[in-house]
């Protein structure tokens, strides 16, 4: 059960190649989320040479 306090992030659905991309390519992704009162905010992440390393090793795991 989904409750107001709880979310969760998934790489599913009709947008996982596009969010894929999006994540693996670049040096930054932008993780958008709706609020209950239906705002919707967007937190940007900078990976910088560690991050980007650690996405090609974790993708590499997963697409195993």
């Amino acid at each position: 059960m989904i409750t107001p306090d709880i979310f969760f992030i998934a790489l599913d659905g009709q947008f996982i190649k596009q969010n894929y991309d999006l994540m693996s390519r670049g040096d930054w992704f932008d993780l958008p989320a709706s609020l209950s009162d239906g705002r919707i905010v967007k937190i940007t992440f900078e990976k910088g040479g560690p991050g980007s390393k650690l996405f090609k090793e974790v993708f590499a795991q997963w697409q195993t």
